[in-house]
């Protein structure tokens, strides 16, 4: 490929271009959608998965043949499901994992019950190596120094986990006297503490300097807010459905997808439409990952390297 899109330097054949287009004017649909998405550019890959990615060692080539069940241990929340038996009931042919409807991410409880196993994020608030040896023992195929320098490395790059820890440092404190509280990540992905009770808000701190938390009004919770944390949780509902349409529904759960945090796909994203022709202006996901899968001169390759990780998200 050595054609390049003048409006995203998305690299192409010649061929692909759209059709009508010149060689001197040319244009490209399936990147940009002829300049269209315009997305922030992806951040660098951190240094320890880059090597994984691109090593030539035995134990790296082992690192992505199981890349899928690393980036299972390491992601914050479940997936929940209904399994649909009818082909594998045959007996015949590959093994095939249907799904029957809907595909939920879940957010559980930041602090495991008692004499139940540490899992998802309840992991990320102790030792590194404690944690990676709890992870290993869910997942016997992966390699444990490799999962405790991941794990490092996450906990320098990815922004959630010191968010996750701010929420937990917040309802452990024993001088709050209110048990009707819970954190919550809204659509511009404000961390906040609410009060049940009288819906009152309120930034959190995201360092991890000690502040004191920011008063502020933010209205009724949006109904697409995701519950992170409750103090004081219903017993009928320890896990809270994150919705498909938040910008951190993929950062989440494909967390070596997206390490640094970055927001996934959410249902704010626009259209540019420049010529002022279209009825919709919703960029659709299709089109964000579309763009974000091709190589491109300004940018490393984030998804092609990760491919093993992103067919799950489309297979």
């Amino acid at each position: 490929m050595t054609v390049v899109c003048p409006s995203c330097n998305a690299l192409h054949w010649i061929n692909e271009r759209v059709n009508g287009s010149s060689i001197g004017s040319i244009r490209f649909e399936n990147c940009c959608k002829k300049g269209d998405v315009e997305l922030p550019a992806l951040e660098q890959v951190p240094d320890y998965l880059k090597y994984l990615l691109e090593s030539t060692d035995t134990l790296y080539r082992q690192f992505r043949t199981w890349i899928r069940e690393y980036n299972s241990a390491l992601t914050f929340t479940s997936v929940k499901y209904n399994s649909d038996e009818r082909i594998a009931a045959q007996g015949q042919g590959v093994s095939c994992f249907q799904i029957y409807g809907e595909l939920y991410h879940l957010q559980g409880l930041l602090t495991a019950a008692a004499n139940d196993t540490l899992t998802f994020t309840q992991l990320y608030f102790y030792d590194e190596l404690y944690a990676a040896q709890l992870r290993q023992q869910g997942h016997l195929n992966l390699d444990l120094a490799v999962l405790q320098r991941l794990t490092n490395e996450l906990n320098t790059v990815n922004p959630f986990i010191s968010f996750y820890k701010t929420s937990k440092e917040r309802l452990d404190d024993p001088s709050s006297e209110n048990n009707d509280v819970r954190v919550l990540l809204n659509l511009q992905l404000q961390w906040v503490m609410e009060s049940v009770s009288d819906k009152r808000r309120h930034n959190l701190p995201t360092s991890n300097e000690v502040a004191a938390i920011i008063s502020d009004e933010y209205g009724e919770a949006g109904f697409r807010d995701i519950v992170l944390a409750h103090r004081n949780p219903d017993a009928n509902r320890l896990f809270s459905v994150i919705d498909p349409y938040h910008a951190a529904y993929m950062p989440l759960h494909h967390v070596l997808l997206f390490p640094r945090g970055e927001r996934g796909w959410h249902w704010g994203l626009r259209l540019r439409d420049e010529l002022k022709r279209r009825m919709n202006l919703r960029l659709q996901q299709r089109e964000f990952y579309r763009y974000g899968i091709h190589t491109r001169t300004t940018e490393p390759m984030r998804f092609v390297l990760l491919a093993t990780t992103f067919s799950t998200v489309f297979g």
